[in-house]
C-alpha cells in the first residue's frame, strides 16, 4: 500500500474521530510509525503529509489505532525479535 510515496507500507490501520470527522491512517515503515490525518470531505487536497511519528526500535509489528475521545487517537503495536512479541 502507497501511503506515503513508498510502497512497503506495513500493518495498516484507520480511526475516525468522531467529534471532528478526521480520519488518521497508521502504519509501519522501517520499524517507524507514520500517521497521515484527512478532514472531510476527504478528497487528496484534505490529508496532511506523512507524520513520522513514532522510532519504538526494531522489528515493529502489528499497529492498531482506534478513537479514545474527543480529538484523541490512540495507537498500539507490538515490537521485539520472538513471540509473543
Amino acid at each position: 500500500m502507497d501511503l506515503d510515496g513508498t510502497s512497503d507500507c506495513d500493518y495498516v490501520s484507520i480511526a475516525l474521530d468522531t467529534d471532528t470527522n478526521d480520519v488518521y491512517a497508521v502504519w509501519v515503515r522501517s520499524n517507524h510509525i507514520y500517521y497521515r490525518k484527512g478532514s472531510s470531505p476527504y478528497t487528496s487536497g484534505s490529508w496532511v503529509s506523512a507524520v513520522d511519528w513514532k522510532n519504538p526500535g526494531v522489528n515493529v509489528y502489528y499497529v492498531t489505532t482506534n478513537y479514545s475521545g474527543a480529538t484523541r487517537i490512540f495507537a498500539e503495536w507490538a515490537s521485539g525479535s520472538g513471540s509473543p512479541y
